[in-house]
Protein backbone atom coordinates (compact mmCIF):
# COMPACT_ATOMS: atom_id res chain seq x y z
CA UNK A 1 0.00 0.00 0.00
CA UNK A 2 1.51 3.44 -0.80
CA UNK A 3 2.01 5.58 1.57
CA UNK A 4 0.53 9.63 2.04
CA UNK A 5 4.01 10.84 1.55
CA UNK A 6 4.98 9.17 -1.69
CA UNK A 7 1.38 10.04 -3.07
CA UNK A 8 2.03 13.77 -1.82
CA UNK A 9 5.89 13.32 -3.51
CA UNK A 10 4.48 12.08 -6.64
CA UNK A 11 2.07 14.70 -7.06
CA UNK A 12 4.07 17.34 -5.97
CA UNK A 13 6.75 16.35 -8.53
CA UNK A 14 4.15 16.40 -11.08
CA UNK A 15 2.90 19.35 -10.37
CA UNK A 16 7.03 20.78 -10.21
CA UNK A 17 7.50 19.80 -13.42
CA UNK A 18 4.59 21.69 -15.30
CA UNK A 19 6.64 24.73 -14.35
CA UNK A 20 10.29 23.63 -14.24
CA UNK A 21 10.94 20.48 -15.44
CA UNK A 22 14.07 19.22 -14.01
CA UNK A 23 14.06 21.44 -10.81
CA UNK A 24 10.50 20.12 -9.74
CA UNK A 25 11.96 16.11 -10.33
CA UNK A 26 15.12 16.74 -7.81
CA UNK A 27 12.99 18.67 -5.33
CA UNK A 28 11.06 16.29 -5.17
CA UNK A 29 13.82 13.47 -4.39
CA UNK A 30 14.92 15.34 -1.77
CA UNK A 31 11.71 15.80 -0.07
CA UNK A 32 11.22 11.80 -0.05
CA UNK A 33 14.79 11.39 1.34
CA UNK A 34 14.36 13.41 3.81
CA UNK A 35 11.17 11.87 5.08
CA UNK A 36 12.84 8.53 4.64
CA UNK A 37 15.63 9.08 7.09
CA UNK A 38 14.99 10.44 10.20
CA UNK A 39 18.25 11.29 12.71
CA UNK A 40 18.04 12.20 16.39
CA UNK A 41 19.55 16.05 16.88
CA UNK A 42 23.04 15.68 18.34
CA UNK A 43 22.96 18.60 20.61
CA UNK A 44 25.93 20.54 19.18
CA UNK A 45 29.12 20.78 19.77
CA UNK A 46 30.34 20.54 23.68
CA UNK A 47 30.76 23.73 25.53
CA UNK A 48 34.64 24.02 26.30
CA UNK A 49 34.32 27.35 26.81
CA UNK A 50 35.11 29.35 30.67
CA UNK A 51 32.65 32.03 32.17
CA UNK A 52 33.35 35.56 30.75
CA UNK A 53 32.74 38.40 32.72
CA UNK A 54 30.20 40.29 31.60
CA UNK A 55 29.97 43.33 34.32
CA UNK A 56 30.95 43.98 37.94
CA UNK A 57 29.78 46.56 40.10
CA UNK A 58 31.90 48.61 40.98
CA UNK A 59 33.78 48.02 38.21
CA UNK A 60 36.74 45.85 37.89
CA UNK A 61 39.61 47.80 38.53
CA UNK A 62 38.10 50.53 40.60
CA UNK A 63 39.63 53.65 42.08
CA UNK A 64 38.41 55.41 45.26
CA UNK A 65 37.03 52.00 46.59
CA UNK A 66 34.18 52.48 49.27
CA UNK A 67 31.69 49.67 48.23
CA UNK A 68 31.13 46.97 51.30
CA UNK A 69 30.53 44.51 48.59
CA UNK A 70 31.45 43.44 44.83
CA UNK A 71 28.70 41.80 42.33
CA UNK A 72 30.44 40.03 39.30
CA UNK A 73 28.64 38.49 36.91
CA UNK A 74 29.35 36.16 33.87
CA UNK A 75 27.86 34.93 30.91
CA UNK A 76 27.13 31.77 32.30
CA UNK A 77 25.73 29.82 35.44
CA UNK A 78 28.87 29.03 37.63
CA UNK A 79 30.05 27.51 40.63
CA UNK A 80 32.86 27.67 42.77
CA UNK A 81 35.50 24.75 43.77
CA UNK A 82 38.00 24.56 46.39
CA UNK A 83 37.59 28.52 47.35
CA UNK A 84 39.84 28.78 49.77
CA UNK A 85 42.32 26.75 48.81
CA UNK A 86 42.88 28.60 45.65
CA UNK A 87 41.65 32.57 46.31
CA UNK A 88 44.89 35.16 47.02
CA UNK A 89 44.12 38.40 48.08
CA UNK A 90 46.74 40.85 48.01
CA UNK A 91 47.74 42.20 50.09
CA UNK A 92 45.88 39.92 53.23
CA UNK A 93 42.56 41.25 54.21
CA UNK A 94 41.96 40.23 58.21
CA UNK A 95 38.99 38.90 57.58
CA UNK A 96 38.61 37.27 54.32
CA UNK A 97 36.32 38.58 52.11
CA UNK A 98 32.87 36.45 52.40
CA UNK A 99 32.00 34.82 48.99
CA UNK A 100 29.12 33.97 47.51
CA UNK A 101 27.36 32.55 44.35
CA UNK A 102 24.13 33.42 43.12
CA UNK A 103 23.11 31.95 39.83
CA UNK A 104 25.23 33.99 37.39
CA UNK A 105 26.68 36.18 39.66
CA UNK A 106 29.94 36.58 42.34
CA UNK A 107 28.79 38.07 45.37
CA UNK A 108 31.87 39.58 47.71
CA UNK A 109 31.20 40.79 50.76
CA UNK A 110 34.66 43.04 51.86
CA UNK A 111 35.27 43.14 55.47
CA UNK A 112 35.77 46.46 57.24
CA UNK A 113 39.12 46.25 57.94
CA UNK A 114 40.31 47.72 54.49
CA UNK A 115 43.49 49.85 54.43
CA UNK A 116 43.58 53.30 53.04
CA UNK A 117 45.07 54.12 49.63
CA UNK A 118 46.04 50.41 48.73
CA UNK A 119 45.53 48.54 45.86
CA UNK A 120 44.05 44.65 46.35
CA UNK A 121 44.34 42.30 44.03
CA UNK A 122 41.96 39.30 44.10
CA UNK A 123 43.08 36.21 42.24
CA UNK A 124 39.95 33.02 42.37
CA UNK A 125 42.79 30.57 41.01
CA UNK A 126 40.99 27.21 39.58
CA UNK A 127 37.69 27.53 41.79
CA UNK A 128 35.22 29.64 39.25
CA UNK A 129 33.56 27.24 36.88
CA UNK A 130 30.46 26.69 34.68
CA UNK A 131 28.20 24.49 35.97
CA UNK A 132 27.45 22.08 32.80
CA UNK A 133 31.11 21.35 31.86
CA UNK A 134 33.50 22.61 34.72
CA UNK A 135 35.24 25.02 32.29
CA UNK A 136 37.15 26.82 34.39
CA UNK A 137 37.86 30.67 34.32
CA UNK A 138 41.65 30.00 35.24
CA UNK A 139 43.31 33.30 37.55
CA UNK A 140 40.65 35.67 36.75
CA UNK A 141 40.96 38.42 39.00
CA UNK A 142 39.22 41.60 40.77
CA UNK A 143 41.13 44.47 41.25
CA UNK A 144 40.53 47.83 43.05
CA UNK A 145 41.98 50.49 45.35
CA UNK A 146 40.93 52.63 48.12
CA UNK A 147 42.67 55.33 46.87
CA UNK A 148 42.76 57.77 43.93
CA UNK A 149 45.44 55.62 42.51
CA UNK A 150 45.77 51.97 40.68
CA UNK A 151 49.27 50.51 41.41
CA UNK A 152 50.15 48.46 38.52
CA UNK A 153 53.86 47.89 38.90
CA UNK A 154 54.90 44.29 39.50
CA UNK A 155 57.69 41.83 40.12
CA UNK A 156 58.47 38.62 38.37
CA UNK A 157 60.80 35.49 39.27
CA UNK A 158 61.51 32.16 39.62
CA UNK A 159 61.82 30.06 43.15
CA UNK A 160 63.48 26.59 43.25
CA UNK A 161 64.80 24.23 45.70
CA UNK A 162 68.69 25.14 46.74
CA UNK A 163 69.58 21.05 46.85
CA UNK A 164 68.63 20.33 43.71
CA UNK A 165 66.69 22.98 41.74
CA UNK A 166 63.29 21.45 41.55
CA UNK A 167 60.01 23.93 41.66
CA UNK A 168 57.17 23.38 43.07
CA UNK A 169 53.79 25.25 43.14
CA UNK A 170 51.84 26.85 45.45
CA UNK A 171 55.16 28.46 47.18
CA UNK A 172 54.57 31.69 49.33
CA UNK A 173 56.71 34.60 47.53
CA UNK A 174 56.06 37.67 49.79
CA UNK A 175 57.41 41.81 49.39
CA UNK A 176 57.83 43.31 52.97
CA UNK A 177 58.21 47.16 52.56
CA UNK A 178 62.50 48.37 53.08
CA UNK A 179 61.78 50.65 55.84
CA UNK A 180 61.15 47.70 58.45
CA UNK A 181 64.50 46.87 59.52
CA UNK A 182 63.47 43.87 62.07
CA UNK A 183 65.57 40.58 61.22
CA UNK A 184 62.54 38.84 62.17
CA UNK A 185 60.20 40.05 59.55
CA UNK A 186 58.98 36.71 58.60
CA UNK A 187 58.29 35.45 61.97
CA UNK A 188 55.98 37.94 62.73
CA UNK A 189 54.84 40.51 60.25
CA UNK A 190 52.86 40.01 57.09
CA UNK A 191 54.09 40.52 53.79
CA UNK A 192 52.73 43.84 52.01
CA UNK A 193 52.31 41.85 48.82
CA UNK A 194 52.22 38.55 47.65
CA UNK A 195 52.03 35.52 45.09
CA UNK A 196 52.29 31.84 44.79
CA UNK A 197 54.26 30.24 42.24
CA UNK A 198 53.10 27.59 39.56
CA UNK A 199 54.47 24.47 39.02
CA UNK A 200 57.56 25.34 37.12
CA UNK A 201 58.34 27.53 39.99
CA UNK A 202 57.83 30.95 38.24
CA UNK A 203 55.76 33.70 40.49
CA UNK A 204 53.86 37.27 39.12
CA UNK A 205 53.42 39.75 41.89
CA UNK A 206 51.09 42.45 40.43
CA UNK A 207 49.49 45.83 41.41
CA UNK A 208 52.84 47.34 43.39
CA UNK A 209 52.92 50.70 44.57
CA UNK A 210 56.92 52.23 43.67
CA UNK A 211 59.63 51.48 46.36
CA UNK A 212 62.02 48.80 48.06
CA UNK A 213 60.99 45.77 49.13
CA UNK A 214 62.43 42.80 50.62
CA UNK A 215 61.54 39.44 49.10
CA UNK A 216 61.19 35.95 50.85
CA UNK A 217 59.77 32.53 49.65
CA UNK A 218 58.29 30.65 52.05
CA UNK A 219 56.60 26.72 52.03
CA UNK A 220 54.10 27.98 54.33
CA UNK A 221 53.07 24.78 56.51
CA UNK A 222 50.10 26.34 58.60
CA UNK A 223 49.13 28.94 56.08
CA UNK A 224 49.36 32.02 58.61
CA UNK A 225 51.97 33.45 55.93
CA UNK A 226 54.66 33.32 59.41
CA UNK A 227 58.23 31.57 58.92
CA UNK A 228 57.13 29.65 62.45
CA UNK A 229 58.09 25.92 62.24
CA UNK A 230 61.46 24.63 62.21
CA UNK A 231 60.07 22.29 59.22
CA UNK A 232 59.28 24.99 56.80
CA UNK A 233 61.20 25.96 54.01
CA UNK A 234 62.67 29.47 53.46
CA UNK A 235 64.22 31.62 50.30
CA UNK A 236 65.69 35.07 50.44
CA UNK A 237 68.08 37.75 49.07
CA UNK A 238 70.22 39.82 50.66
CA UNK A 239 69.61 43.35 48.96
CA UNK A 240 66.06 44.96 48.59
CA UNK A 241 63.94 44.22 45.47
CA UNK A 242 63.14 47.76 43.88
CA UNK A 243 60.17 47.90 42.12
CA UNK A 244 59.67 49.22 38.77
CA UNK A 245 63.76 48.28 38.02
CA UNK A 246 63.96 44.78 39.42
CA UNK A 247 65.11 42.50 37.04
CA UNK A 248 63.69 38.39 37.16
CA UNK A 249 64.42 37.76 40.63
CA UNK A 250 65.99 33.82 41.94
CA UNK A 251 64.79 32.11 45.01
CA UNK A 252 66.81 29.45 46.73
CA UNK A 253 64.67 27.84 49.33
CA UNK A 254 65.81 25.74 51.66
CA UNK A 255 65.39 24.16 55.44
CA UNK A 256 67.53 25.34 58.04
CA UNK A 257 69.89 22.63 59.97
CA UNK A 258 67.63 21.75 62.99
CA UNK A 259 68.58 22.28 66.35
CA UNK A 260 70.59 19.31 67.56
CA UNK A 261 68.61 16.63 69.37
CA UNK A 262 69.02 12.67 69.17
CA UNK A 263 66.19 11.61 67.05
CA UNK A 264 66.97 7.83 68.32
CA UNK A 265 68.73 5.29 70.09
CA UNK A 266 68.58 1.63 69.02
CA UNK A 267 70.41 -1.27 69.65
CA UNK A 268 71.37 -3.22 66.36
CA UNK A 269 72.49 -6.39 68.21
CA UNK A 270 74.09 -7.45 71.78
CA UNK A 271 76.85 -4.45 72.48
CA UNK A 272 75.86 -2.41 69.60
CA UNK A 273 74.18 0.46 69.82
CA UNK A 274 72.68 3.40 66.82
CA UNK A 275 72.74 6.75 67.92
CA UNK A 276 71.09 9.00 65.06
CA UNK A 277 71.12 12.74 65.57
CA UNK A 278 68.94 15.61 63.57
CA UNK A 279 72.60 16.90 62.50
CA UNK A 280 76.06 15.95 61.92
CA UNK A 281 77.56 15.88 65.49
CA UNK A 282 81.85 17.03 65.42
CA UNK A 283 82.59 16.93 69.13
CA UNK A 284 80.86 13.73 70.15
CA UNK A 285 81.18 12.90 73.91
CA UNK A 286 79.65 10.22 75.97
CA UNK A 287 79.69 10.01 79.76
CA UNK A 288 78.03 7.91 82.22
CA UNK A 289 75.26 9.99 84.30
CA UNK A 290 75.85 8.09 87.47
CA UNK A 291 80.06 8.78 87.30
CA UNK A 292 80.75 4.47 86.71
CA UNK A 293 83.21 3.49 84.18
CA UNK A 294 81.07 3.76 81.53
CA UNK A 295 81.27 -0.07 79.61
CA UNK A 296 81.54 1.27 76.16
CA UNK A 297 84.94 1.74 74.86
CA UNK A 298 84.56 2.03 70.77
CA UNK A 299 82.96 5.21 68.63
CA UNK A 300 82.23 4.90 65.44
CA UNK A 301 80.96 8.14 63.06
CA UNK A 302 79.19 7.73 59.76
CA UNK A 303 80.49 9.74 56.97
CA UNK A 304 78.22 12.51 57.66
CA UNK A 305 78.65 12.42 61.42
CA UNK A 306 75.07 12.21 62.19
CA UNK A 307 75.05 8.73 63.10
CA UNK A 308 77.46 7.15 65.84
CA UNK A 309 77.35 3.75 66.35
CA UNK A 310 78.60 2.86 69.95
CA UNK A 311 80.47 -0.97 71.00
CA UNK A 312 79.85 -1.89 74.79
CA UNK A 313 81.18 -4.60 76.75
CA UNK A 314 79.33 -4.32 80.21
CA UNK A 315 77.56 -6.87 81.95
CA UNK A 316 74.43 -4.87 82.69
CA UNK A 317 71.32 -4.64 80.43
CA UNK A 318 71.16 -1.08 80.22
CA UNK A 319 73.50 2.10 81.04
CA UNK A 320 72.65 5.64 81.49
CA UNK A 321 74.47 8.35 79.57
CA UNK A 322 74.81 12.10 78.90
CA UNK A 323 75.49 12.74 75.62
CA UNK A 324 77.34 16.16 74.42
CA UNK A 325 78.61 17.59 71.36
CA UNK A 326 81.64 19.14 72.79
CA UNK A 327 80.72 21.29 76.35
CA UNK A 328 77.12 20.97 74.82
CA UNK A 329 74.20 18.61 75.80
CA UNK A 330 71.97 16.69 73.82
CA UNK A 331 70.39 14.46 76.17
CA UNK A 332 70.81 11.94 78.90
CA UNK A 333 68.91 8.63 78.74
CA UNK A 334 69.36 4.72 79.13
CA UNK A 335 71.19 2.98 76.52
CA UNK A 336 69.95 -0.67 76.09
CA UNK A 337 73.10 -3.01 75.10
CA UNK A 338 71.92 -6.42 75.64
CA UNK A 339 69.09 -7.76 73.34
CA UNK A 340 66.22 -8.89 74.69
CA UNK A 341 65.00 -12.42 73.61
CA UNK A 342 61.32 -12.03 74.13
CA UNK A 343 60.97 -9.11 72.39
CA UNK A 344 62.24 -10.24 69.37
CA UNK A 345 64.23 -8.34 66.46
CA UNK A 346 62.71 -4.91 68.42
CA UNK A 347 64.58 -5.37 71.18
CA UNK A 348 68.08 -5.89 69.39
CA UNK A 349 69.31 -9.43 68.08
CA UNK A 350 71.80 -11.98 70.27
CA UNK A 351 74.78 -12.16 68.25
CA UNK A 352 77.09 -15.06 69.44
CA UNK A 353 79.67 -14.59 66.82
CA UNK A 354 81.87 -12.14 64.82
CA UNK A 355 79.52 -12.05 61.67
CA UNK A 356 81.59 -11.03 58.35
CA UNK A 357 80.64 -9.45 55.82
CA UNK A 358 81.78 -9.03 52.10
CA UNK A 359 81.22 -7.11 48.85
CA UNK A 360 80.64 -9.96 46.02
CA UNK A 361 76.71 -10.41 45.25
CA UNK A 362 75.46 -13.46 43.54
CA UNK A 363 79.08 -14.54 43.06
CA UNK A 364 80.11 -11.25 41.32
CA UNK A 365 82.66 -8.99 42.66
CA UNK A 366 82.20 -5.04 41.15
CA UNK A 367 85.36 -3.56 39.56
CA UNK A 368 86.62 -0.12 40.86
CA UNK A 369 85.80 -0.89 44.70
CA UNK A 370 87.73 -2.58 46.92
CA UNK A 371 87.69 -5.81 48.51
CA UNK A 372 86.60 -5.45 52.28
CA UNK A 373 86.06 -7.39 54.98
CA UNK A 374 83.18 -6.01 57.80
CA UNK A 375 83.16 -7.16 60.94
CA UNK A 376 80.08 -6.82 63.21
CA UNK A 377 82.51 -6.24 66.18
CA UNK A 378 85.72 -4.13 66.24
CA UNK A 379 88.75 -6.89 66.41
CA UNK A 380 91.47 -7.45 69.07
CA UNK A 381 93.46 -10.19 67.66
CA UNK A 382 93.25 -11.91 64.32
CA UNK A 383 95.29 -14.15 62.95
CA UNK A 384 95.53 -13.18 59.08
CA UNK A 385 98.17 -16.03 58.17
CA UNK A 386 94.84 -18.77 58.10
CA UNK A 387 92.75 -16.61 55.62
CA UNK A 388 93.56 -18.49 52.05
CA UNK A 389 92.76 -16.74 48.65
CA UNK A 390 93.13 -19.05 45.31
CA UNK A 391 93.31 -18.10 41.87
CA UNK A 392 92.06 -21.06 39.60
CA UNK A 393 92.44 -23.39 42.38
CA UNK A 394 96.31 -21.61 42.41
CA UNK A 395 96.55 -20.20 46.21
CA UNK A 396 98.14 -16.62 45.61
CA UNK A 397 100.70 -15.74 47.80
CA UNK A 398 101.58 -13.18 50.02
CA UNK A 399 98.16 -11.32 49.51
CA UNK A 400 98.10 -7.93 51.12
CA UNK A 401 96.22 -6.91 54.29
CA UNK A 402 95.33 -3.84 55.99
CA UNK A 403 92.71 -2.49 58.17
CA UNK A 404 91.27 0.53 57.79
CA UNK A 405 91.36 2.19 60.92
CA UNK A 406 92.42 1.60 64.20
CA UNK A 407 89.10 -0.10 65.46
CA UNK A 408 89.50 -2.93 62.97
CA UNK A 409 85.72 -3.34 61.82
CA UNK A 410 86.90 -3.73 58.17
CA UNK A 411 89.72 -5.35 56.72
CA UNK A 412 90.95 -4.33 53.21
CA UNK A 413 92.25 -7.50 50.89
CA UNK A 414 94.56 -5.89 48.36
CA UNK A 415 95.10 -8.53 45.00
CA UNK A 416 94.90 -8.04 42.03
CA UNK A 417 91.37 -9.91 41.38
CA UNK A 418 91.97 -10.60 36.88
CA UNK A 419 88.71 -11.04 35.05
CA UNK A 420 88.14 -14.18 33.21
CA UNK A 421 89.04 -15.68 36.97
CA UNK A 422 87.51 -17.70 39.61
CA UNK A 423 88.65 -16.58 43.00
CA UNK A 424 87.89 -18.75 46.20
CA UNK A 425 88.04 -17.40 49.83
CA UNK A 426 88.66 -19.44 53.20
CA UNK A 427 88.22 -17.61 56.42
CA UNK A 428 89.12 -20.39 59.01
CA UNK A 429 86.98 -20.50 62.54
CA UNK A 430 88.79 -18.36 65.39
CA UNK A 431 90.44 -15.89 62.79
CA UNK A 432 89.08 -12.71 64.32
CA UNK A 433 88.56 -12.42 68.18
CA UNK A 434 86.33 -9.29 69.15
CA UNK A 435 86.76 -7.22 72.17
CA UNK A 436 84.15 -9.10 74.03
CA UNK A 437 85.89 -12.50 73.40
CA UNK A 438 83.54 -13.07 70.09
CA UNK A 439 84.99 -15.37 67.32
CA UNK A 440 84.03 -15.74 63.71
CA UNK A 441 82.34 -18.95 62.04
CA UNK A 442 84.18 -20.21 58.83
CA UNK A 443 83.09 -18.37 56.43
CA UNK A 444 83.79 -18.96 52.09
CA UNK A 445 83.35 -16.79 49.31
CA UNK A 446 83.82 -17.68 45.98
CA UNK A 447 83.42 -15.12 42.49
CA UNK A 448 84.44 -13.74 39.17
CA UNK A 449 85.30 -10.39 38.78
CA UNK A 450 83.06 -8.69 36.30
CA UNK A 451 83.78 -8.37 33.17
CA UNK A 452 85.16 -4.84 31.86
CA UNK A 453 83.10 -4.55 28.97
CA UNK A 454 79.59 -4.73 30.79
CA UNK A 455 80.39 -1.35 32.32
CA UNK A 456 81.00 2.26 30.98
CA UNK A 457 82.97 5.59 31.92
CA UNK A 458 82.41 9.15 31.63
CA UNK A 459 85.28 11.25 31.80
CA UNK A 460 84.09 14.65 32.51
CA UNK A 461 86.51 18.17 31.94
CA UNK A 462 85.11 20.88 33.66
CA UNK A 463 86.04 24.88 33.72
CA UNK A 464 84.23 26.98 36.54
CA UNK A 465 85.03 30.23 38.26
CA UNK A 466 88.04 30.22 40.30
CA UNK A 467 86.21 31.94 43.76
CA UNK A 468 88.55 30.49 46.05
CA UNK A 469 87.53 27.30 46.75
CA UNK A 470 87.11 23.45 45.21
CA UNK A 471 84.01 21.98 44.01
CA UNK A 472 81.84 18.31 44.71
CA UNK A 473 81.83 16.87 41.30
CA UNK A 474 78.96 14.09 41.61
CA UNK A 475 77.68 11.16 39.36
CA UNK A 476 73.85 11.30 40.39
CA UNK A 477 71.06 8.75 39.43
CA UNK A 478 67.19 9.87 38.80
CA UNK A 479 66.15 10.43 42.26
CA UNK A 480 69.38 12.50 42.87
CA UNK A 481 71.25 9.81 45.03
CA UNK A 482 75.16 9.95 44.49
CA UNK A 483 76.17 7.41 42.38
CA UNK A 484 80.37 8.65 42.91
CA UNK A 485 81.62 12.04 43.50
CA UNK A 486 84.89 13.56 43.66
CA UNK A 487 86.48 17.07 45.51
CA UNK A 488 87.72 18.84 42.11
CA UNK A 489 89.11 21.98 41.27
CA UNK A 490 87.54 24.90 39.26
CA UNK A 491 89.89 23.66 35.88
CA UNK A 492 89.66 19.76 36.04
CA UNK A 493 89.54 16.44 34.13
CA UNK A 494 87.83 13.58 35.91
CA UNK A 495 87.29 10.25 35.25
CA UNK A 496 84.58 7.99 36.49
CA UNK A 497 85.24 4.37 35.46
CA UNK A 498 83.04 1.21 36.17
CA UNK A 499 79.59 3.03 35.76
CA UNK A 500 76.73 0.51 35.24
CA UNK A 501 74.86 0.87 32.05
CA UNK A 502 72.16 3.43 33.19
CA UNK A 503 70.92 6.93 32.70
CA UNK A 504 72.62 9.67 34.97
CA UNK A 505 72.93 13.51 35.89
CA UNK A 506 76.43 15.47 36.80
CA UNK A 507 75.59 17.60 39.63
CA UNK A 508 78.54 20.26 40.53
CA UNK A 509 78.30 21.91 44.20
CA UNK A 510 80.18 24.79 45.45
CA UNK A 511 82.07 23.75 48.38
CA UNK A 512 82.28 26.57 50.51
CA UNK A 513 83.55 24.72 53.89
CA UNK A 514 85.21 21.62 51.73
CA UNK A 515 82.99 19.06 53.56
CA UNK A 516 82.39 17.44 49.94
CA UNK A 517 78.69 17.66 50.78
CA UNK A 518 75.77 20.18 50.26
CA UNK A 519 75.52 22.43 53.09
CA UNK A 520 71.98 24.11 53.92
CA UNK A 521 71.12 28.14 54.59
CA UNK A 522 70.50 30.20 57.18
CA UNK A 523 68.16 33.17 57.59
CA UNK A 524 68.74 35.22 60.61
CA UNK A 525 73.00 34.23 59.40
CA UNK A 526 72.45 35.27 56.21
CA UNK A 527 73.94 32.41 54.73
CA UNK A 528 72.49 31.15 51.47
CA UNK A 529 72.52 27.34 50.72
CA UNK A 530 75.47 26.18 48.66
CA UNK A 531 75.24 26.76 44.95
CA UNK A 532 74.25 23.77 42.70
CA UNK A 533 74.81 23.28 39.22
CA UNK A 534 73.57 20.22 36.80
CA UNK A 535 74.91 19.73 32.86
CA UNK A 536 72.29 20.53 30.81
CA UNK A 537 71.26 17.09 29.76
CA UNK A 538 71.37 13.50 31.70
CA UNK A 539 74.03 11.38 30.13
CA UNK A 540 73.20 8.15 29.08
CA UNK A 541 75.89 5.37 29.74
CA UNK A 542 76.36 2.24 27.67
CA UNK A 543 78.23 -1.26 28.15
CA UNK A 544 81.99 -0.82 26.81
CA UNK A 545 81.34 2.42 26.04
CA UNK A 546 83.61 5.54 27.18
CA UNK A 547 82.06 8.86 26.62
CA UNK A 548 84.12 12.66 27.03
CA UNK A 549 82.32 15.58 27.37
CA UNK A 550 83.46 19.32 28.43
CA UNK A 551 81.08 21.93 31.00
CA UNK A 552 81.47 25.18 31.12
CA UNK A 553 79.82 26.85 33.83
CA UNK A 554 80.20 30.72 33.97
CA UNK A 555 78.46 32.16 37.42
Amino acid sequence: MRSIFSIYAQALGSCLCQFFPLTGAFLAMIFISSCANKVSPTGGAQDVIPPVETSASPPNFSVGFKSRSATITFNEFIQLKDLQKNLIVSPIMKPLPEVMVRRKSLVIKMPDTLLTNTTYTMNFGESIADIREGNVARNYQYVFSTGPVLDSLEVRGNVFYGENLKTEKDILVMLYADSITEDSIPYKILPSYFAKTDSSGNFHITNISPGAYRIIALKDADNNYLFNRTDETIGFRFSPVDVPDSAGVELAIFVEKPKLFLKRASLAYTGKVILAFSGPVNGLQLKPADGTVPGWQIIQQNENRDTAFLWMNNDADSVKAIISNHDMVIDTIAIRIKADPKKGSERGTALKKVVISNPVQNGILELGRPFVLSMSYPVTESDLRKIIVMEDSVIVQNPEFLYESDLKLSLKINIPFKQGRRYDMLIPEGTFTSYNGLVNDTVKISFSPKDETEYGSITLNLTAPDIGFDYVLMIVNDEDAVIRKEAVKPRSKTVFEYLDPGIYRVKVIYDGNANKKWDTGNYLEKLQPERVYYYKDPITVRSNWDLETEWVITR
